[in-house]
């Protein structure tokens, strides 16, 4: 993902931020393939266990998205 410069609003300090606060649909709908790929690859065959592994994705997807906004928010000089 890009990440677009801002400045800090307390000290003007220059900041890099990532603009997504969330998932899209378009990495939503990646993660479906990805998920029945990796249930054939553990099970050999598809089986209703694909949609909680397809559910586990998408809550880690999520986490790691707002994880680097949140992080990328923070000034580096005055926090």
């Amino acid at each position: 993902m890009k990440s677009h410069s801002t400045y800090c609003s307390f000290c003007k300090s220059a900041l890099k931020v990532f603009p997504q606060k969330r998932l899209n649909v378009k990495q939503v709908l990646l993660t479906l393939p990805l998920s029945v790929f990796l249930a054939y690859l553990l099970n050999g065959t598809l089986d209703p266990r694909s949609l909680v592994l397809f559910a586990l994705l998408l809550m880690a997807g999520e986490l790691v998205i707002q994880f680097r906004w949140r992080t990328s928010i923070v000034c580096r000089r005055c926090g």
